[in-house]
């Protein structure tokens, strides 16, 4: 069982790699069908590595390089909270698989290269088991996110591009410098070294790294986590980006980015600075209630149906925020099924725009209105997705609310007030924003012979998402049982 689990271990990592080259070479000859079926694959896999890891922790894909001796990330590792990342993974990719796209053939191969790019820097950021692991693959991941940007964004975007990729570069300073100072302290030597979570729990619990530096450094990782995050106050710089940048660049980058993150903090910085955890908890969650209420009093005040979007999963991001520093060891905690609804409220929102953008052409509410007699099962299930971002019972948003609001209350009760206020005022936009879509009678100025229902393939990718969502928050025990 071991040796299967082993070579489907193998598999998984350079699966993502394999396909990349296929579509680098054969690109034009392949249609979506085959990058679905692909998708569709790696989800396979993922299934079977879930089932075959049952009762093991297995130390596979050896990437020690024998000619260079000093770059040594060391082993890739399932084991832990690895299990339910790798879903994750697979969940992205079928997300930006199965919608059509509008680009031409080059653009289509393109971008199906970079998304296998993605998903397999991804797969070794999650499996990595040393900071030096992690760094090499969440630092990487800049590269084919910035090309990305530049390809399928306005020319006149191109600064601003410059601008969030000199930012995302202050984050890996930040990182890599923290990381050289604890070699340094650790072994003598200049350098970055594999250092574990375990190691450098110790190293910073000893003597040899005092508290002041230890707050310094602590400081630094966290907010190059934040940077990657894009949380509250860091998001700025890429949120000019986003109102403008294609539907599928906005769910590669902002699924991808805050995984990444998300693995950090809970697979090297938790374990390691539980002190500075604990101490940093009621700032951090103030600073989640003040980004959620930016957040919403931007979206109130925009009249742009993809900007409200996008504000509304910068603030799902401050929340995620928050659950990561009230996460605990000894208890599943919401942050791994806030990361989960993260993703499916990325990919659903943001389709949603999608859909509207592909039938309008217009992002304004003015154009919009009454939608819901010319769209009747669009309006069905986009509503159904409105309520299940809200964070209703049976949903698996209820389940992550509820259970970050219990270890904050757990933890302090006022960060769990704070907690629970950030919850209650979140989503306060979201039944304007379908109201002022599918129901206000306005104008509009696009024949409505051109504007059609779903299609088969949209309709089965927003039921998808719903299905999802509600599996999670009628049995949640699936994560607990994924976690071991």
């Amino acid at each position: 069982m071991e040796n299967i689990l082993e070579y489907s271990l193998h598999i998984y990592f350079f699966f993502p790699i394999a396909i990349m080259l296929l579509f680098g070479i054969w690109g034009n000859v392949l249609g979506g069908m085959v990058h679905v079926a692909t998708s569709l694959t790696h989800l396979f896999i993922t299934g079977l590595i879930i089932f075959l890891h049952k009762g093991h922790a297995l130390k596979s894909v050896d990437l020690t390089i024998a000619s260079f001796p000093d770059l040594n990330p060391g082993q890739l590792v399932l084991d832990g909270d690895g299990p339910i990342f790798i879903i994750m993974i697979s969940l992205i990719l079928l997300i930006v698989s199965l919608p059509r796209w509008d680009m031409d053939k080059r653009g289509e191969r393109l971008f199906k290269v970079l998304t296998y790019f993605i998903v397999w820097i991804l797969c070794g950021a999650v499996l990595a088991n040393n900071m030096m692991g992690f760094l090499m693959f969440s630092e990487m991941l800049i590269l084919p996110l910035a090309i990305l940007m530049v390809v399928f964004c306005d020319k006149n975007l191109r600064n601003k591009i410059l601008l969030y990729v000199v930012f995302l570069a202050i984050g890996t300073l930040l990182s890599v410098t923290s990381i050289t100072y604890l070699t340094m302290v650790s072994t003598g030597e200049l350098g970055v070294s594999s250092l574990g979570p375990e190691v450098l729990k110790n190293l910073i619990t000893s003597n040899k790294v005092g508290s002041y530096s230890s707050a310094i450094i602590f400081i630094c990782l966290c907010m190059s986590m934040f940077i990657k995050m894009t949380v509250f106050p860091f998001h700025f710089p890429l949120l000019q980006l986003c109102k403008r940048m294609p539907t599928f660049c906005n769910i590669l980058i902002l699924s991808s980015l805050p995984l990444v993150a998300v693995v950090g903090m809970i697979k090297l910085i938790v374990p390691a600075f539980t002190n500075e955890m604990a101490g940093a908890s009621m700032s951090i969650a103030i600073v989640g209630v003040l980004g959620c209420l930016y957040c919403t009093l931007c979206a109130l005040r925009w009249n742009d149906i993809k900007e409200v979007v996008i504000y509304f999963i910068f603030g799902h991001l401050s929340l995620l925020m928050v659950s990561i520093f009230l996460y605990e060891s000894n208890t599943v905690g919401g942050t791994y099924i806030v990361i989960f609804n993260h993703l499916i409220h990325v990919a659903g929102m943001l389709y949603v725009v999608h859909v509207l953008q592909d039938r309008m052409k217009k992002i304004t509410f003015e154009s919009y209105g009454n939608m819901k007699a010319r769209m009747p099962l669009f309006n069905r299930l986009f509503f159904i997705l409105i309520i299940l971002c809200l964070g209703p019972p049976m949903s698996s948003g209820f389940i992550s609310r509820y259970m970050v609001t219990i270890d904050a209350v757990r933890m302090n009760l006022v960060v769990g007030l704070f907690v629970a206020a950030c919850f209650a005022i979140c989503p306060i936009y979201l039944l304007r924003y379908f109201q002022m879509i599918m129901l206000v009678k306005n104008k509009i100025t696009v024949d409505d012979a051109s504007i059609n229902d779903v299609s088969a393939r949209e309709g089965f990718i927003l039921i998808m998402l719903i299905i999802l969502v509600l599996t999670v928050g009628i049995y949640p025990n699936i994560i607990a049982g994924i976690l071991g």
